[in-house]
């Protein structure tokens, strides 16, 4: 049996324009993404890591309906979505929340955090037992009854991340958009969200794009994996694929950067030179070449286009397993 196509992007595209004046017309842009296309299946986790300022939230902003795609497609449990229409959003938003990095300011701090889980039921105007709904919603993250009625203030980072979850849940979504969820947490709370998360997969079949810095919660909890630099994906596959068959010498770098988390993982040692390019003027060919140790003439001149190197992983790398 084939498994199920949660949600499909296809050359997906964001161009922030830019302005000199409130009025003045737009003087070139920031093409935060550029081409991007994956696919996650039903029930499981893609990771999109890279450097901030690649394009990684730009692009769960846009799966949420937080902000308008400038091109590409999305297609969600099969049917494409048009965003020139005002239902789109909604759509999104029925079927894709968001968890953000900080908790506590995503929840507002006058409203007890039962308040804050029921809204999104008041919103869908849930025909149920809403207060019955907050309190499954809360065991479901594992924190209890007597909790309902207290203020953000009054739980440590863990366990706001907990409610955000929780409140993420409330409209019963079929993928979460986890941004850096863990990143401003203590490793030992970090561990007990990303338990927390994969528990609830498997309870509720979720499937999660998870993004992250962290390579060893990328090794944790993902099954698939996305490296992206300057607003496109360089390499994509298997988390295995990814981590013991790297092919992008930018996806190899990252690893050598980190504390060793895969078994068998190679620890080919890799300096970058130069910062990254600024994307308001983002260089030709290759983006990588201006700081890849391996850059030839033609990484200056043509843009490496993604390989497939079998089992569904794919190098935009004009020398991809020759290095």
């Amino acid at each position: 049996m084939a498994e199920q196509v949660a949600l499909t992007v296809k050359d997906l595209e964001k161009v922030f324009p830019l302005r000199r004046g409130l009025f003045a017309r737009p003087q070139g842009g920031v093409r935060a993404v550029d081409k991007v296309s994956f696919q996650l299946k039903s029930g499981e986790t893609l990771a999109l890591v890279g450097e901030s300022g690649c394009g990684k939230t730009t692009v769960a902003r846009i799966l949420a309906g937080l902000e308008q795609p400038t091109g590409g497609t999305v297609v969600l449990s099969g049917k494409e979505l048009d965003f020139a229409s005002k239902e789109t959003p909604h759509i999104l938003r029925q079927t894709n929340q968001m968890v953000f990095q900080d908790p506590y300011a995503t929840l507002n701090p006058r409203m007890t955090v039962g308040q804050s889980v029921e809204e999104p039921l008041i919103v869908r105007r849930y025909a149920g037992d809403r207060k019955q709904r907050v309190r499954e919603l809360f065991a479901a993250v594992s924190l209890g009854e007597e909790m309902i009625d207290r203020y953000p203030h009054q739980f440590s980072g863990g366990q706001r991340q907990r409610i955000g979850i929780a409140r993420a849940l409330a409209s019963d979504p079929k993928i979460l958009l986890c941004d850096e969820p863990t990143s401003a947490l203590d490793v030992s709370v970090q561990g007990q969200v990303l338990n927390l998360l994969k528990d609830l997969q498997q309870e509720r079949g979720i499937s999660y794009l998870f993004i992250s810095h962290n390579l060893s919660v990328v090794w944790h909890i993902s099954q698939q994996v996305a490296v992206m630099y300057l607003g496109k994906i360089v390499e994509i596959g298997s988390r295995e694929a990814v981590f013991l068959e790297t092919a992008h010498p930018y996806t190899k770098a990252l690893l050598a950067a980190s504390p060793k988390v895969a078994p068998g993982q190679s620890r080919e040692r890799i300096v970058l030179s130069g910062e990254v390019p600024s994307p308001l003027n983002p260089p030709s060919g290759c983006r990588f070449h201006t700081r890849c140790p391996f850059a030839k003439d033609i990484c200056r001149e043509a843009e490496p286009s993604l390989q497939d190197l079998g089992a569904g992983h794919h190098v935009a790398c004009h020398f991809a397993g020759k290095m």
